[in-house]
């Protein structure tokens, strides 16, 4: 059998275990005697019932539902941070007001807002149509560019496929500026 790279060590030994009915789970040894066990199955609901254990350490629990079709665009890395992979973010630019709705089905994306006046201690509010957020979901905002930093406050109010994206202008003056909010969508549950 070839061997497998795994965690940058070789798998000196590999095998299935059945543990469960329709629960299997992959042994190995790495190169320097670590043992481990990853295992899972899919429920009648599609969810990825996953386990598994490297030496000492748990990497989840045996219950732990994955949803693997969120996790097409997830980068998780010391070296490069938690985040979305290149391909899972996206860009839409606001038409004529900053009250105009945009849509954008991405799990991380920037909005270009229109540069139409935003009178001083005002806020507007438009409505981010994505059909991938939730009601229990939330939605990281940042002003990443364009217009005067600290100037905004911003907030998201998430619904069943869309998003009210609120924009304060935070100054003494009228501002006309086409900022750039970045958002990132976390998924969320009430129970």
């Amino acid at each position: 059998m070839k061997a497998f790279n795994f965690a940058q060590k070789i798998i000196s030994t590999l095998a299935l275990d059945p543990l469960l009915p329709g629960y299997s789970a992959i042994t190995f040894a790495l190169a320097d005697k670590t043992q481990g066990k990853l295992g899972g199955y899919v429920d009648s609901n599609g969810n990825l019932n996953v386990g598994g254990i490297i030496g000492n350490t748990t990497l989840c629990a045996g219950t732990a539902n994955v949803d693997f079709s969120a996790f097409s665009g997830v980068l998780k890395s010391p070296a490069n941070g938690f985040g979305y992979f290149a391909g899972a973010g996206g860009t839409v630019t606001q038409a004529t007001s900053k009250s105009t709705a945009v849509t954008l089905s991405k799990a991380s994306g920037q909005v270009t807002l229109n540069n139409a006046a935003l009178v001083a201690g005002t806020i507007v509010s438009f409505t981010l149509t994505n059909t991938l957020i939730g009601a229990n979901d939330t939605l990281l905002l940042n002003h990443v560019s364009g217009g005067t930093p600290g100037s905004y406050t911003l907030n998201a109010e998430p619904g069943s496929g869309s998003a009210t994206i609120n924009v304060r202008n935070n100054t003494a003056g009228s501002l006309s500026e086409a900022i750039v909010i970045g958002f990132n969508l976390v998924k969320g549950s009430a129970t």
